[in-house]
């Protein structure tokens, strides 16, 4: 009987799970198809089904993590009524998600995996492309943010961390 797309979905994001515990516990360098089919008991000809390589799980992490990011982004931004408050909501989030997601972050951010610019003119470029898009989403909304608060009479911040809180020119948010 063959599988429906929820069924399909389901063992993908397995698979990439498990591609992600190996990433953050041995690097980008160790991950390797066989060992995610070894820790799921699959055999490596069968996740090919559903991943072509390691660099498409990679792109597809990528894609998650800013995913993630985003739509954390606009959550905090819901209740934001001024510049200023969206401004330090922006920078809240960034800080939340690097310790809520720390190995996601490092992937993202600091890891030394192939990114975006290493996939033009190959098979995987689209793919790419899109987690590509979704890192644009994140950068766009930071960016709109800043100006929002510069345009409002906003001026440099100076975050200082105080007991969980943060601080400019000494009043608390």
């Amino acid at each position: 009987m063959p599988m429906n797309d929820t069924e399909i979905e389901g063992i993908r994001k397995k698979i990439l799970d498990t591609a992600f515990e190996i990433v953050s516990k041995d690097g980008y360098s160790n991950l390797s198809m066989r060992k995610v089919a070894s820790k799921l008991k699959m055999t490596a000809a069968n996740i090919y089904n559903y991943y072509s390589n390691k660099d498409e799980l990679n792109i597809e992490m990528r894609r998650y993590g800013y995913i993630i990011l985003h739509d954390n982004i606009l959550t905090a931004f819901e209740n934001a009524k001024k510049g200023e408050e969206k401004a330090y909501l922006l920078i809240h989030e960034f800080v939340s998600f690097g310790v809520k997601h720390p190995h996601y972050y490092d992937l993202m951010f600091n890891m030394s995996a192939p990114k975006y610019s290493d996939y033009i003119g190959t098979p995987l470029e689209e793919l790419a492309t899109r987690e590509y898009t979704s890192s644009m989403r994140v950068f766009e909304l930071a960016q709109k943010t800043t100006q929002e608060y510069m345009e409002s009479g906003g001026i440099e911040l100076r975050f200082i961390p105080v007991k969980r809180t943060w601080t400019r020119e000494g009043h608390r948010f």
